[in-house]
Parts: structure tokens; C-alpha cells; sequence
């Protein structure tokens, strides 16, 4: 009788263990799906919209996409960037895509963000002090305190919140009716960002804005509002469809739009240079993944025009991902007058 009772409590524990790793690994999946696919952008020539009305306009921050699972902000491959306790402090517990950005052209500041561990907390720190390193642009402290975090949408409307303790604060709640969006099968690009919108108006001061977007009358307009921009050194334009779902790939409802064309591909090889370039880098190998007629598969291409002579002497590392400009494809989908552009991410 006691073998056969502990023969039960013994099958009862292993089917309460299997529970369990069931359970985590649904949560896994979750966060996973949260962290890994995000929103991407595709290029406004490509996808050519019959109708930009159905869309509105936002510049295109020239800085780094982070998410905000409600818990800590990740780079778009699901890397933690280790920003000070108190930039985050009042973040919401919901989730968030958006850019931390510092400036126009500013763009290496902004990746030496993600690129450190900055877990203290200069944000609060002496002001005096912060005030006398604004000349040293190294300075974690001060990069971080010019930084802000854009968002340009909330992807779950706000449903979803992470297994972050839900703050006590009044003013971190979220109204249920927010989050629950629209009656329909998604919320709006506009719904979607109403939710953190009042959030804002509750909560503490944080750095968190959202950004402007702006009606499209006509394709003339979007063109000109591109020129405009450029002209102050905007990197160019993005569009949402307004009715659209946040939608985890590459999406004809979110595009781009440049006087250029970008990309980016893995570094494979140096290529000594010559003459001038005697003894530093004359080109790199880049290596890209491409789909043609249905058929995916790699290309591979150099680039040797765009690098500084200090990125000559010390070019980017082998497996890093670099984003160039180009002007158009050949017949064979390569791309035409290939130019360095900078690092976007390193091995």
C-alpha cells in the first residue's frame, strides 16, 4: 500500500514539473516574439502606395532602435542596452518601439549608448558636474542626459505588460480602456499610440516623446516635406499607414524614404589598397542576403569608397554589419555605386 501511494505522489511530481517547463516555455515564446521580430521598414520605391493619403509622415531619426518590453530596453536583436536606472525609471509597463536618438548627425553618440554598460545613474547626479563635461562627449553621463527616446509605436496597444512588479504609483496605471484599443481585430497606428499618450499626461516627467506625425495631401507634398528635411540634415522620411496593424516584419504599411537607398550586409574580407591606399584598406567584401524570383540565397559585393582616412587605417571588423548608401540595382540586383555609410553593428 505505501509502494503504490508513493508511486502516485511520484507521477503527480513529474506532472507538475512537466507543467511547469510547458508553462515557461510559452512565456519564452512570448517574450521572444516581444524581442526578436520587430517592425521593419521597406523602401517607398519598392512598395510604391497607390493612395499616401492613407499614411502620415515622421522624420527618420538618424539614431538606434531600442524596444521597451515593459522591463528593459533591448536593440532590435534582442540585446539588453544597459541604460542608467534612472532614465528608465518611469517607463511604462507595457511595451514600446521607438529610437533613442541625440541628435541630427549624432549617430555614433547615440551607439556608444548601446554600446557601454552605463547601470548608475548620472541622470540624477550633480548638475554642476554634468554641466562642466558638456565638452567631453565621451562622457556616459552627459551622452545619456542629452538622450531621449522617441516612440513611434506601441505594439500591443498597450495589452501586454512584461513580468516587470507593476509600479504603486497611481500615476503609472493605465486605464483599462486604453489599453484594450479598438473594438476591432487591431488597434491603429493612432489608437496604439493614445496609449502611451496617456500615460504621459499621468505619469512623471521621463525621457520618452512621441513623434510628430503629419498628414500627406499628395505625393508632391511628401516629396517636397523630404527636400525640406534633407536640407536641415534629416536622414529622410517615414511613413505608417494610419488603419494598419504594428506588424513584425518587413512591411508594405511602414516605408522609407530617402534621397538615397541604404542597406546593410556583413563584412567579409579586407582588400589591401594600392597607391595611396598602400598598407590600409582599399575595399571591403560584403556579403547580403538576397531573394530572387522566390529563391533566397547571399551576394557578395565590395565597397571601397566612403571611409575616412582613420576607417582606412582601422576599418571595420570582420562580421560586422555596416549600412551603405546606393543609387539604384543592376540587372542582377547588385547594387549600383555602393558607398560606407558607417558601422551599424559590431560583431
Amino acid at each position: 500500500m505505501a509502494s503504490l501511494r508513493y508511486r502516485i505522489h511520484f507521477l503527480l511530481a513529474i506532472m507538475l514539473c512537466l507543467a511547469a517547463l510547458n508553462t515557461r516555455a510559452d512565456s519564452a515564446k512570448t517574450q521572444d516574439l516581444l524581442e526578436s521580430k520587430v517592425l521593419l521598414l521597406m523602401d517607398y520605391h519598392k512598395a510604391r502606395p497607390s493612395n499616401v493619403q492613407e499614411f502620415v509622415m515622421s522624420e527618420k531619426l538618424d539614431g538606434v532602435r531600442a524596444l521597451w518590453n515593459g522591463k528593459q530596453l533591448l536593440t532590435r536583436n534582442g540585446r539588453v542596452i544597459k541604460a542608467p536606472a534612472c532614465f528608465t525609471k518611469h517607463f511604462p509597463p507595457f511595451a514600446l518601439d521607438g529610437e533613442l536618438w541625440i541628435g541630427r548627425g549624432e549617430f555614433e553618440k547615440a551607439l556608444a549608448l548601446v554600446q557601454k554598460d552605463c547601470t548608475h545613474c548620472p541622470c540624477s547626479g550633480d548638475r554642476e558636474a554634468l554641466d562642466s563635461s558638456r565638452g567631453d562627449s565621451s562622457r556616459e553621463d552627459s551622452i545619456w542626459e542629452r538622450a531621449r527616446y522617441y516612440v513611434f509605436d506601441v505594439p500591443m496597444c498597450g495589452a501586454l505588460e512584461s513580468k516587470a512588479p507593476k509600479p504603486q504609483d497611481q500615476a503609472h496605471k493605465v486605464s483599462k480602456q486604453a489599453a484594450q484599443g479598438a473594438k476591432g481585430a487591431h488597434c491603429t497606428l493612432f489608437e496604439r499610440l493614445k496609449v502611451l499618450e496617456s500615460y504621459l499626461a499621468s505619469a512623471p516627467t521621463m525621457p520618452i516623446s512621441l513623434i510628430k506625425h503629419e498628414p500627406i495631401s499628395s505625393e508632391k507634398q511628401l516629396f517636397k516635406r523630404l527636400q525640406e528635411l534633407s536640407e536641415q540634415g534629416a536622414e529622410g522620411l517615414v511613413l505608417r499607414k494610419v488603419a494598419a496593424p504594428y506588424e513584425r516584419t518587413r512591411s508594405p504599411n511602414a516605408l522609407k524614404l530617402k534621397t538615397y537607398s541604404d542597406a546593410e550586409c556583413k563584412v567579409v574580407a579586407h582588400n589591401a589598397g594600392k597607391g595611396k591606399y598602400a598598407g590600409k584598406l582599399g575595399s571591403l567584401t560584403c556579403e547580403q542576403e538576397t531573394t530572387t524570383k522566390g529563391v533566397a540565397g547571399l551576394m557578395r559585393f565590395k565597397i571601397g569608397s566612403g571611409f575616412s582616412d582613420r576607417e582606412r587605417q582601422s576599418p571595420p571588423p570582420l562580421g560586422s554589419i555596416i549600412t551603405y548608401k546606393f543609387y539604384g540595382t543592376t540587372k542582377n540586383g547588385f547594387p549600383r555605386f555602393a558607398v560606407f555609410h558607417r558601422i551599424y553593428q559590431n560583431p
